[in-house]
């Protein structure tokens, strides 16, 4: 279009045509001879009240955007809804040496875990508590190098090497507000530090529940004796793996499948037995097995500490897949 409104816009032209390495010489004369405004003139004519309104209305409007992002996330993680959170406008914030955002979404995430944790909806304190994990860790990746002069991370003296304990979350995500409130422009290295230490809060919840929850066993195995568990094989039609980690903290995760037998069978099985001679060891043997029921791999570990499980989210690893079972 030439114009738009009352204005003619014949004297850009020469700008598009740029695109096309050529000039339009008539626009760009055109351009060349149109009148010409200066800043006294702009001065002049403005009405400093009017702008300075105009701006506290864009800044009433942004606050009143902010709160309700802050009240959508809340209700979709105490929905346990199958949503993402909004967290972008938080990253870019970030970036530009603007904690405020960080900040506001952290006490609101904080609000939801202290909710959940009155009323024992402890995969909603987790789930909140990965969420700020994995913001954290993006931001870390984002925020400039330059800012990451400091060797010594912040707050690293007070927060805890081990998971803390469930009835501690509050006050170690106490740790965590201080820290991010006493460092000014976050670095690269404190952010993923406390991204790291949100996670291992997480984890804390995940070994609460472990340890809490009740038991499908109601005698203990007698040694030497099995217990076999078997599962049919599963045809994933929507959603495969999106409630597993990292997916499902973010999402929520829902998978619709279809299970079935193989050649009449439940391909999936496992055993669970109970040997003498070593007290507080765990086995773990994975075998693949043909329709003929013939074992085509094997692979075996000895788990003698919590450290030997630790690289069950890898799956390359040896029986990686059992580890996972133990965790969870």
């Amino acid at each position: 279009k030439e114009s738009v409104g009352e204005i003619d816009l014949a004297a850009l032209n020469w700008i598009s045509s740029l695109e096309d390495g050529t000039v339009d010489k008539q626009s760009l004369d055109l351009w060349k001879k149109s009148p010409r405004v200066s800043l006294k003139d702009i001065r002049e004519t403005s009405d400093a009240i009017l702008e300075h309104r105009y701006r506290r209305s864009i800044l009433g409007d942004l606050q009143v955007l902010r709160t309700s992002i802050l009240d959508l996330n809340k209700d979709i993680l105490e929905g346990r809804k199958h949503e993402h959170c909004h967290l972008n406008h938080i990253i870019d914030g970030t970036r530009h040496g603007n904690n405020n955002f960080l900040l506001e979404m952290f006490d609101s995430f904080q609000d939801v875990v202290e909710g959940a944790q009155k009323e024992n909806k402890w995969d909603i304190a987790g789930r909140s508590l990965m969420t700020l994990s994995s913001l954290l860790l993006d931001i870390s990746s984002s925020v400039p190098v330059t800012l990451d002069a400091n060797e010594n991370v912040i707050g690293s003296g007070e927060l805890t090497e081990s998971y803390p304990a469930a009835s501690m979350v509050l006050n170690e995500m106490n740790k965590v507000k201080k820290a991010l409130k006493s460092n000014g422009p976050l670095s690269p290295k404190t952010t993923e530090y406390l991204g790291n230490y949100a996670e291992r809060i997480a984890f804390g919840i995940t070994a609460h529940c472990v340890k809490t929850g009740q038991s499908i066993i109601e005698k203990d195995l007698p040694t030497c004796n099995k217990a076999v568990a078997s599962a049919p094989a599963r045809i994933d039609l929507a959603g495969g793996w999106s409630d597993t980690p990292p997916i499902s903290y973010e999402y929520g995760g829902a998978v619709t499948g279809l299970a079935v037998l193989v050649n009449g069978r439940k391909p999936l099985s496992c055993t669970c037995e109970r040997t003498t001679g070593e007290n507080g060891v765990v086995f773990l043997k994975s075998n693949i097995r043909n329709e003929n029921d013939e074992i085509l791999s094997t692979q075996e570990v000895k788990c003698e500490t919590v450290a030997d499980l630790s690289d069950y989210c890898n799956p390359e690893a040896s029986c990686s897949l059992l580890k996972s079972a133990l965790f969870s």
